[in-house]
């Protein structure tokens, strides 16, 4: 049964100027305490720090105090921003969920904040004041697919989600459009949870963004996913033209929050335009190849996420993106998976948005979800509107593969 088209759509989003402040003033605060961390050897405390950094500007409206949580020393604070700020990420994604209603088209948005600092109830609020109806779904795991055919039925428009509740256990083929509001950890959640609604049956093409803040540390956390593109290409026995990509990933090596924070104190730089220059050459060299993927699965690690003296600890992989594959049908234990595939290039869009963190109960389990995954590459940065990588897409037809293989295809 032939598949319509899927398409992963990377956005970049330009902070407001008082959100970048307040960003930079909390970057300069930890700096130095990065630092110290780095030349101790003392990797305890990166990934809360980090964590602050990553997900503050996704909820810009509240104010961030970051503590030591063995001593209870405040590190670094900064207050929020007024409450009738609308951030440039909200804004856009408000108006991409009303282009896709004006198109038919529901639209499944996944946010990663919903336990401590829970914000779905805001994004329902914003969404409802923009003329978009809107649900938040907490059903239990065996209510769940009768819970969103109601919703269906009712006409929604939006429903909002971790992706740990969607993962895997439900089809959701009436919402053909995706939005990560935020950067996710586990390759695998991203893969099954951005697969949702492309299954036998859907006859809609399917969408799925992935929104993140321009000129942040999320930004250079898209740039390291690199460095898994290139690994899985080793470990399925490909290889790549360039070797710039073999390059960022001996930079971050296995340790992705130590990077992040070498990044973050200027001790490591990435050379983007290296980068750009390894995609383009992967991609042509790959470009002819239509079919992609036999069996293929990826798991990480559940890492652990604590709460501690209001501060959380982010896992210790960054939040990357996933950019598509396909599968042709075929499993690995069970699950279908799908692999990255990158494009090279972007075109503009407008924008205003927010986002937030979670946690983890108890210390080690995650409420719904925890964990990264792959991505698409960026191009240069420049001043303006957000930035959306031009869409990759694929088409049903093809010839199932033998073995796994990874294609990184220009639009």
């Amino acid at each position: 049964f032939p598949l319509p088209d899927y398409t992963e759509i990377p956005v970049e989003v330009p902070m407001a100027p008082e959100q970048v402040m307040l960003y930079e003033t909390l970057k300069e605060q930890l700096k130095e305490e990065l630092q110290e961390r780095l030349v101790q050897g003392d990797k305890s405390l990166l990934s809360a720090y980090l964590y602050a950094l990553l997900f503050w500007p996704d909820s810009p409206r509240r104010a961030k105090v970051v503590n030591d949580p063995r001593t209870g020393e405040t590190v670094a604070a900064i207050p929020g921003l007024p409450e009738e700020f609308v951030g440039p990420k909200e804004k856009a994604i408000v108006e991409l969920c009303q282009q896709e209603k004006a198109e038919g088209r529901k639209v499944l948005l996944l946010c990663l904040q919903t336990d401590t600092l829970d914000i779905q109830p805001e994004w329902k609020r914003m969404l409802e004041e923009a003329g978009l109806k809107t649900a938040v779904l907490r059903a239990a795991p065996n209510k769940r697919e009768s819970w969103v055919e109601k919703q269906v039925q009712a006409g929604i428009d939006v429903i909002i989600s971790h992706p740990k509740k969607v993962e895997t256990g439900i089809d959701l083929l009436d919402f053909p459009t995706i939005v990560w509001m935020s950067p996710h950890y586990s390759v695998y959640t991203v893969l099954q949870a951005s697969r949702r609604s492309w299954r036998i049956g859907q006859t809609q093409p399917v969408k799925v963004y992935y929104f993140a803040y321009a000129d942040t540390i999320q930004e250079q956390a898209l740039y390291l996913v690199a460095a898994k593109v290139a690994a899985a290409l080793r470990v399925n026995g490909d290889t790549i033209a360039d070797d710039s990509l073999a390059e960022l990933d001996g930079i971050t090596g296995n340790d992705i929050v130590a990077t992040l924070a070498r990044i973050v104190t200027g001790d490591t730089e990435l050379n983007t335009q290296s980068l750009q220059n390894a995609f383009a050459e992967a991609n042509a060299s790959l470009r002819q190849a239509n079919a992609i993927i036999g069996d293929y699965e990826i798991v990480d690690d559940e890492p652990e996420v604590v709460t501690s003296n209001g501060v959380q600890t982010i896992p210790q992989q960054v939040p990357l993106f996933s950019e598509q594959s396909r599968s042709n049908g075929h499993r690995t234990n069970g699950k279908s998976a799908t692999m990255p595939v990158v494009t090279n290039g972007r075109h503009t869009h407008h924008s205003q948005f927010d986002g937030n963190d979670h946690t983890y109960k108890n210390g080690n389990q995650p409420e719904p979800g925890t964990n990264e995954k792959q991505l698409a590459p960026l191009s240069s940065l420049g001043a303006g509107s957000a930035k959306c990588l031009p869409p990759r897409r694929r088409g049903a037809s093809g010839p199932p593969v033998p073995r796994p293989r990874l294609l990184m295809n220009l639009p």
